[in-house]
């Protein structure tokens, strides 16, 4: 069992870690290093935190089978349609820095957003609005997961273009280590080993750009991490034991960090604001996981 926390863990970091050099080197040797060609090496982002999560999900948990008969078999293939999309929004992102197309390619960006979307929260809540909610409710639930879950990409595009990606990064990494502990305190050890996959993918993503060699991957490692993160926390809140405050503090994470950003922008107040921005985010995360700690249910977790 430890062997194989082991590899959910260490195993996609490393693969992470494998296709960014990879791209890096590509960008290097053919001297492709100019902001013109965006999506030259900025694919890698998605595409490492895609295979990081989904080699984490067939180690932990296999390859799932159809028919899917749980909602958490919809994971790999949510982490895959995302990576998609960020790989599609490279080309409209080119488009939309050419004033006579910008509004026109913006609005396209969200096409494949709200399909996506809608299919994140359609599938992971359809066993409870089959069997559970009336049809009011249902629709309520739905509307309002739906956009919680544009609010969190709206705030993943801001942070993506914060002069610090190695620190938006970092901050990422530390709502994925705060999820991982809420959702294994709350009774599922499989949700909180994906999310504790994801943080040590986003680690690797920190650490490589800190160095300088993943310039410019976040922005299209995004769609992939609002889309991992929002699919752990909805079906952790709807079928295990996640505290609402918990939940609310874990959301609150990342939109505290990016309002900061907006204070602290521009030259060195955005450096200072480092820490603080940090900081903003491993409070409600310490938080969150401290009230999952006090209404932890007192039986084993289930796998």
């Amino acid at each position: 069992m430890l062997q194989t926390i082991l590899l959910a863990i260490v195993v996609p970091a490393i693969l992470a870690g494998i296709i960014l050099g990879a791209a890096t080197f590509r960008r290097i040797s053919t001297h492709r290093q100019d902001e013109q060609r965006p999506a030259s090496g900025a694919w890698a982002g998605g595409v490492a935190v895609a295979v990081g999560c989904i080699v984490g999900y067939v180690t932990l948990l296999g390859y799932p089978r159809f028919p899917l008969i749980d909602v958490k078999q919809y994971f790999p293939y949510f982490a895959a349609a995302a990576c998609g999309v960020g790989f599609l929004e490279q080309s409209v992102w080119r488009a939309s820095r050419r004033p006579a197309t910008g509004t026109v390619a913006g609005a396209l960006r969200w096409v494949p957003r709200v399909l996506l979307i809608g299919a994140v929260v359609g599938l992971s809540l359809r066993p409870l609005v089959d069997y559970s909610w009336s049809t009011p409710v249902a629709a309520a639930w739905l509307v309002g997961t739906a956009i919680a879950f544009a609010t969190l990409w709206l705030v993943m595009d801001g942070l993506a273009d914060a002069r610090s990606e190695a620190g938006a990064t970092v901050a990422c990494a530390l709502v994925g280590v705060g999820s991982s502990a809420v959702l294994m305190l709350s009774g599922s050890a499989s949700l909180g080993l994906l999310a504790g996959t994801l943080a040590a993918v986003l680690g690797m993503l920190a650490f490589l750009a800190a160095l300088g060699r993943s310039s410019g991957v976040l922005r299209c490692a995004t769609p992939v991490i609002a889309t991992v993160l929002f699919t752990l926390w909805l079906q952790g809140y709807f079928y295990s034991e996640v505290p609402e405050i918990s939940a609310i503090l874990l959301l609150s994470g990342l939109p505290v960090s990016w309002m900061i950003l907006r204070i602290c922008r521009g030259g060195r107040a955005e450096s200072g604001g480092l820490l603080l921005r940090l900081g903003s985010v491993a409070g409600p995360i310490a938080a969150a996981v401290l009230f999952a700690w006090r209404a932890r249910p007192i039986d084993d977790y289930y796998y």
